[in-house]
């Protein structure tokens, strides 16, 4: 951390800025050009700093992915499931697509003809 002392003696008044200490550092009291126990730390606003941690891994980087596109992933996945649904229409004599794609082509004509499987 950096912090700013003054020296509260008449004679000096001087501002040190910038000194680097640790948060668990003891506050220097000894001025350094008149050497009087009378420098004192300032209190100060700061500088608010914001530190966006950007992903590091393919997982991280697929979290971010989803976060940012959740709603088109489930729109595309609503989108799927609805033409699946489609796909499985059920047809007169209730046969579906499927079933009709399975059949022997004997079968299939049986089916066209009279409706039956």
């Amino acid at each position: 951390m950096l912090y700013d002392y003054q020296c509260n003696n008449e004679n000096c008044n001087i501002i040190w800025e910038d000194v680097k200490q640790s948060i668990h550092d003891k506050p220097k009291k000894k001025c350094p050009k008149c050497k009087c126990l009378s420098l004192e730390r300032i209190i100060t606003g700061g500088i608010g700093i914001s530190i966006i941690k950007e992903p590091t891994t393919i997982g991280q980087l697929a979290d971010k992915n989803y976060k940012k596109n959740a709603s088109k992933i489930q729109e595309e996945k609503h989108k799927k499931k609805e033409n699946s649904k489609q796909e499985e229409t059920i047809y007169d004599g209730g046969v579906t697509r499927r079933q009709i794609q399975k059949m022997t082509p004997k079968q299939k004509e049986k089916y066209i003809k009279k409706g039956e499987t």
